[in-house]
Protein backbone atom coordinates (compact mmCIF):
# COMPACT_ATOMS: atom_id res chain seq x y z
CA UNK A 1 0.00 0.00 0.00
CA UNK A 2 1.23 3.51 -0.84
CA UNK A 3 2.17 5.57 2.18
CA UNK A 4 0.57 8.99 1.50
CA UNK A 5 2.92 10.86 3.83
CA UNK A 6 6.00 9.30 2.21
CA UNK A 7 4.55 10.19 -1.21
CA UNK A 8 4.17 13.85 -0.24
CA UNK A 9 7.60 13.99 1.37
CA UNK A 10 9.53 12.65 -1.59
CA UNK A 11 7.64 15.08 -3.87
CA UNK A 12 8.74 17.94 -1.62
CA UNK A 13 12.35 16.74 -1.92
CA UNK A 14 12.02 16.64 -5.72
CA UNK A 15 10.72 20.22 -5.76
CA UNK A 16 13.46 21.34 -3.35
CA UNK A 17 16.17 20.04 -5.70
CA UNK A 18 14.49 21.44 -8.83
CA UNK A 19 14.19 24.88 -7.21
CA UNK A 20 17.87 24.90 -6.28
CA UNK A 21 18.80 24.04 -9.87
CA UNK A 22 16.48 26.77 -11.22
CA UNK A 23 18.03 29.35 -8.89
CA UNK A 24 21.53 28.35 -9.95
CA UNK A 25 22.46 27.16 -6.48
CA UNK A 26 23.09 23.73 -8.01
CA UNK A 27 24.77 23.96 -11.40
CA UNK A 28 25.39 21.22 -14.00
CA UNK A 29 28.06 18.95 -12.55
CA UNK A 30 27.41 20.00 -8.93
CA UNK A 31 27.56 17.19 -6.40
CA UNK A 32 24.51 16.65 -4.21
CA UNK A 33 24.62 15.67 -0.54
CA UNK A 34 24.42 11.98 0.29
CA UNK A 35 20.97 10.57 0.92
CA UNK A 36 21.47 10.60 4.68
CA UNK A 37 22.90 14.13 4.67
CA UNK A 38 19.98 15.59 2.69
CA UNK A 39 17.48 13.63 4.78
CA UNK A 40 18.92 15.19 7.92
CA UNK A 41 19.00 18.66 6.36
CA UNK A 42 15.35 18.49 5.22
CA UNK A 43 14.16 16.49 8.24
CA UNK A 44 12.65 13.72 6.10
CA UNK A 45 13.31 10.00 5.85
CA UNK A 46 16.18 8.58 3.85
CA UNK A 47 13.57 6.64 1.85
CA UNK A 48 11.98 9.92 0.70
CA UNK A 49 15.32 11.30 -0.48
CA UNK A 50 16.23 8.01 -2.15
CA UNK A 51 12.94 8.03 -4.09
CA UNK A 52 13.41 11.70 -5.06
CA UNK A 53 16.92 10.97 -6.35
CA UNK A 54 15.58 7.98 -8.28
CA UNK A 55 12.81 10.06 -9.92
CA UNK A 56 15.17 12.87 -10.90
CA UNK A 57 17.75 10.42 -12.22
CA UNK A 58 15.11 8.69 -14.38
CA UNK A 59 14.12 12.12 -15.73
CA UNK A 60 17.72 12.93 -16.58
CA UNK A 61 18.18 15.84 -14.16
CA UNK A 62 20.57 13.89 -11.92
CA UNK A 63 23.22 11.34 -12.72
CA UNK A 64 24.87 8.84 -10.41
CA UNK A 65 28.56 8.04 -10.70
CA UNK A 66 29.46 4.81 -8.95
CA UNK A 67 31.79 5.45 -6.04
CA UNK A 68 31.60 9.24 -6.42
CA UNK A 69 28.03 10.21 -5.67
CA UNK A 70 25.02 11.96 -7.21
CA UNK A 71 25.45 15.00 -9.46
CA UNK A 72 23.33 17.46 -11.41
CA UNK A 73 23.53 16.24 -15.01
CA UNK A 74 26.50 17.82 -16.75
CA UNK A 75 24.65 17.61 -20.08
CA UNK A 76 22.16 20.34 -19.11
CA UNK A 77 24.43 23.08 -20.46
CA UNK A 78 24.58 21.37 -23.87
CA UNK A 79 20.81 21.05 -24.33
CA UNK A 80 18.58 23.35 -26.41
CA UNK A 81 17.00 25.97 -24.15
CA UNK A 82 13.48 24.56 -24.42
CA UNK A 83 14.60 21.02 -23.58
CA UNK A 84 16.70 22.29 -20.66
CA UNK A 85 13.68 24.18 -19.32
CA UNK A 86 11.50 21.07 -19.51
CA UNK A 87 14.16 18.99 -17.78
CA UNK A 88 14.76 21.47 -14.95
CA UNK A 89 11.24 22.59 -14.09
CA UNK A 90 9.74 19.14 -14.48
CA UNK A 91 6.59 20.56 -16.06
CA UNK A 92 6.61 18.07 -18.93
CA UNK A 93 6.00 14.37 -18.40
CA UNK A 94 5.86 11.53 -20.88
CA UNK A 95 2.08 11.65 -20.56
CA UNK A 96 2.19 15.23 -21.85
CA UNK A 97 4.34 14.11 -24.77
CA UNK A 98 1.91 11.35 -25.69
CA UNK A 99 -1.09 13.66 -25.30
CA UNK A 100 0.49 16.16 -27.71
CA UNK A 101 1.31 13.38 -30.16
CA UNK A 102 -2.25 12.07 -29.96
CA UNK A 103 -3.52 15.47 -31.09
CA UNK A 104 -0.91 16.06 -33.80
CA UNK A 105 0.06 12.80 -35.42
CA UNK A 106 -3.27 11.33 -36.58
CA UNK A 107 -3.85 14.46 -38.66
CA UNK A 108 -0.29 14.35 -39.94
CA UNK A 109 -0.80 10.72 -41.00
CA UNK A 110 -3.99 11.69 -42.86
CA UNK A 111 -2.14 14.45 -44.75
CA UNK A 112 0.74 12.09 -45.53
CA UNK A 113 -1.66 9.59 -47.12
CA UNK A 114 -3.09 12.36 -49.27
CA UNK A 115 0.04 14.36 -50.09
CA UNK A 116 3.03 12.02 -49.88
CA UNK A 117 4.73 10.92 -53.08
CA UNK A 118 4.51 7.29 -54.13
CA UNK A 119 8.22 6.93 -53.41
CA UNK A 120 7.92 8.40 -49.90
CA UNK A 121 5.03 6.14 -48.94
CA UNK A 122 6.80 3.13 -50.43
CA UNK A 123 9.90 3.88 -48.33
CA UNK A 124 7.79 4.21 -45.17
CA UNK A 125 6.24 0.81 -45.88
CA UNK A 126 9.65 -0.69 -46.66
CA UNK A 127 11.00 0.60 -43.35
CA UNK A 128 8.07 -0.84 -41.40
CA UNK A 129 8.37 -4.21 -43.16
CA UNK A 130 12.12 -4.33 -42.51
CA UNK A 131 11.60 -3.69 -38.77
CA UNK A 132 8.89 -6.36 -38.65
CA UNK A 133 11.11 -8.93 -40.38
CA UNK A 134 14.23 -8.13 -38.40
CA UNK A 135 13.40 -6.13 -35.24
CA UNK A 136 16.17 -3.69 -34.26
CA UNK A 137 17.95 -3.99 -30.95
CA UNK A 138 16.48 -2.06 -28.04
CA UNK A 139 19.40 0.40 -28.33
CA UNK A 140 18.70 1.06 -32.03
CA UNK A 141 14.92 1.13 -31.71
CA UNK A 142 14.61 4.68 -30.38
CA UNK A 143 16.05 6.31 -33.50
CA UNK A 144 14.26 3.84 -35.79
CA UNK A 145 10.98 4.78 -34.12
CA UNK A 146 11.62 8.51 -34.43
CA UNK A 147 12.71 8.15 -38.06
CA UNK A 148 9.47 6.35 -38.96
CA UNK A 149 7.32 9.13 -37.53
CA UNK A 150 9.58 11.81 -39.01
CA UNK A 151 9.19 10.36 -42.52
CA UNK A 152 5.43 10.56 -42.13
CA UNK A 153 5.73 14.19 -41.04
CA UNK A 154 7.85 14.99 -44.12
CA UNK A 155 5.29 13.30 -46.39
CA UNK A 156 2.53 15.47 -44.88
CA UNK A 157 4.02 18.47 -46.72
CA UNK A 158 3.67 20.98 -43.90
CA UNK A 159 7.03 22.07 -42.42
CA UNK A 160 5.33 23.54 -39.34
CA UNK A 161 4.12 20.08 -38.32
CA UNK A 162 7.62 18.70 -38.60
CA UNK A 163 9.12 21.63 -36.70
CA UNK A 164 6.64 21.06 -33.87
CA UNK A 165 7.44 17.36 -33.80
CA UNK A 166 11.19 18.03 -33.59
CA UNK A 167 10.70 19.29 -30.03
CA UNK A 168 8.57 16.23 -29.32
CA UNK A 169 11.34 14.00 -30.70
CA UNK A 170 13.86 15.59 -28.30
CA UNK A 171 11.51 14.93 -25.39
CA UNK A 172 11.06 11.32 -26.56
CA UNK A 173 14.84 10.89 -26.58
CA UNK A 174 14.87 11.97 -22.94
CA UNK A 175 11.96 9.81 -21.74
CA UNK A 176 11.86 6.82 -24.07
CA UNK A 177 14.79 4.77 -22.65
CA UNK A 178 13.26 4.75 -19.15
CA UNK A 179 9.84 3.85 -20.54
CA UNK A 180 11.17 1.01 -22.70
CA UNK A 181 13.07 -0.41 -19.75
CA UNK A 182 9.79 -0.59 -17.80
CA UNK A 183 7.65 -1.79 -20.72
CA UNK A 184 9.88 -3.91 -23.00
CA UNK A 185 6.86 -5.42 -24.79
CA UNK A 186 5.99 -1.94 -26.10
CA UNK A 187 8.61 -2.21 -28.87
CA UNK A 188 7.02 -5.34 -30.35
CA UNK A 189 3.57 -3.72 -30.27
CA UNK A 190 4.89 -0.51 -31.83
CA UNK A 191 6.52 -2.41 -34.69
CA UNK A 192 3.21 -4.14 -35.44
CA UNK A 193 1.40 -0.78 -35.28
CA UNK A 194 3.92 0.83 -37.63
CA UNK A 195 3.32 -1.86 -40.24
CA UNK A 196 -0.44 -1.32 -40.14
CA UNK A 197 -0.03 2.47 -40.39
CA UNK A 198 2.43 2.12 -43.27
CA UNK A 199 0.06 -0.18 -45.16
CA UNK A 200 -2.79 2.35 -44.77
CA UNK A 201 -0.49 5.10 -46.03
CA UNK A 202 0.56 2.97 -49.00
CA UNK A 203 -3.13 2.46 -49.82
CA UNK A 204 -3.62 6.25 -49.47
CA UNK A 205 -6.35 5.60 -46.93
CA UNK A 206 -6.06 8.75 -44.84
CA UNK A 207 -8.90 7.91 -42.46
CA UNK A 208 -7.46 4.49 -41.68
CA UNK A 209 -3.94 5.92 -41.24
CA UNK A 210 -5.26 8.56 -38.82
CA UNK A 211 -7.31 6.03 -36.85
CA UNK A 212 -4.42 3.57 -36.62
CA UNK A 213 -2.06 6.33 -35.49
CA UNK A 214 -4.56 7.30 -32.78
CA UNK A 215 -4.75 3.69 -31.61
CA UNK A 216 -0.96 3.36 -31.72
CA UNK A 217 -0.33 6.35 -29.47
CA UNK A 218 -3.24 5.38 -27.19
CA UNK A 219 -1.69 1.95 -26.80
CA UNK A 220 1.61 3.54 -25.75
CA UNK A 221 -0.27 5.62 -23.14
CA UNK A 222 -1.95 2.51 -21.74
CA UNK A 223 1.38 0.71 -21.45
CA UNK A 224 3.01 3.71 -19.83
CA UNK A 225 0.27 3.94 -17.21
CA UNK A 226 0.61 0.23 -16.49
CA UNK A 227 4.40 0.53 -16.22
CA UNK A 228 4.17 3.61 -13.97
CA UNK A 229 1.63 1.89 -11.69
CA UNK A 230 3.85 -1.17 -11.42
CA UNK A 231 6.89 1.00 -10.71
CA UNK A 232 5.00 2.96 -8.02
CA UNK A 233 3.78 -0.23 -6.39
CA UNK A 234 7.30 -1.68 -6.24
CA UNK A 235 8.75 1.47 -4.66
CA UNK A 236 5.92 1.82 -2.11
CA UNK A 237 6.28 -1.68 -0.65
Amino acid sequence: MVNARHHLLFESVVEHIRLRVQRGELKPGSKLPTINQLAAELKVSAASVREAYHILQSQGLLQVTQGRGTFVSATLDKMPAILKQFRVDGSVTRFHVLEARRQLEPGIARFAAERGSDMELARILEMAESCAEQPPSSDAWLEENILFHDRIAVAARNPIFRHMLMTVYDLIRVSEPQFMARAPEAQTKAIDDHLLIAEALSDRNGEAAAALMQLHIGSMETRLKRAENTHSSIHSE
